[in-house]
């Protein structure tokens, strides 16, 4: 088992992801949206890191390249932490502007069967979460490490996607009122949980 890779699961889940979790949570039928929505996401999660893993020991030699050469990875990493720092202001800059998608609205009167599916692709349709996966999966390469070594980054992941599904099963309606309100501040501040995930991934590829 390995903890290094265990903070980025605190980056999956985030954007669009995350408000979508909370939309289904508030859903017709919260308890069942939930819990597809939870399965569909640590699916795909579970594939995408075996995908990247896979991926990397078949690039092989190309990512263990010289840490002197132009593409070493302290390289790429500045390169990606520049990024995400532009990401950043451009979030910030255009705060007024940012809204969630609106296909997101709709939601909350979908079927629980279709949160599995919007779970399963959203995890492959944001460039942050394409970007984790494969961090995960040449941190395990570069160690040589078994596929079962991502296993705590997978349960942490699932746990976090759970966490309303958690909350509807431990505090009942009570937590209908609170679901609903971190929804709507989510809604409100798109631009600011953007910048959030943004620095936390900032973060951890310095250290």
């Amino acid at each position: 088992m390995d903890l290094a890779i265990l903070p980025l699961a605190i980056t999956m889940l985030a954007g669009p992801g995350l408000i979508a979790d909370f939309i289904f949570a508030t859903n017709q039928r919260p308890i069942q949206a939930s819990a597809f929505f939870t399965v569909g996401f640590a699916l795909a999660v579970t594939v995408g890191v075996f995908a990247a893993a896979t991926l990397a020991g078949a690039l092989g030699e190309q990512l263990n390249s010289d840490p002197n050469t132009s593409t070493s990875p302290t390289t790429l990493q500045l390169i990606l932490v520049a990024l995400l720092i532009l990401l950043s202001l451009r979030s910030y800059k255009n705060r007024e502007k940012i809204q969630p998608p609106k296909w997101l609205g709709k939601l909350q009167e979908a079927k629980p069967s279709r949160a599995f599916t919007v779970a399963f692709l959203l995890v492959f349709l944001m460039p942050i979460d394409l970007l984790i996966m494969f961090t995960v999966g040449l941190h395990l390469e570069g160690k040589d490490l078994p596929f079962t070594a991502a296993l705590p980054f997978l349960g942490l992941t699932t746990l976090l996607a759970g966490l309303p599904l958690l909350a509807l099963l431990v505090l009942g309606k009570r937590a209908n009122s609170a679901v609903a309100v971190f929804r709507a501040w989510m809604n409100d501040n798109t631009w600011l949980v953007n910048i959030i995930v943004y620095l936390i991934f900032v973060f951890i590829i310095l250290g």
